[in-house]
């Protein structure tokens, strides 16, 4: 009976990625597309709305914390690599491509959150 990987050993697996990547990539954008068209008032609410709305795994904050931990830049790499093999499901939403490039946050860096 082979060993199953377990944890941090899967983290560098193709299937750990594309399920990362997959998930993260339908939530954050379409999370950020709400806070464009005023569905949402705040990253805060999309991610409390996320973590028990939708099952976003409370230990990553919600989608907005999450890209502020990952990186927008990470983000929007991933989002635009699977748009590659998969157009048009994952195109970053304007403002993501706007805060990699100018490397934004939804939340402050330092002190309290909003």
């Amino acid at each position: 009976m082979r060993d199953r990987p377990q944890g941090d050993q899967l983290i560098g697996s193709g299937l750990f990625a594309l399920v990362e990547a997959l998930g993260q990539g339908l939530e954050t954008d379409g999370e950020v597309r709400c806070l464009d068209e005023g569905i949402l008032r705040s990253p805060r609410d999309g991610d409390i709305g996320a973590v028990f709305g939708i099952g976003f795994p409370p230990f990553r904050g919600g989608p907005f914390r999450y890209v502020d931990t990952v990186g927008v830049e990470t983000v929007v790499r991933q989002l635009q690599e699977l748009n590659v093999r998969h157009a048009p499901r994952f195109v970053a939403a304007d403002r993501l491509l706007e805060m990699a490039r100018t490397h934004g946050r939804f939340y402050p860096a330092e002190g309290k959150p909003v």
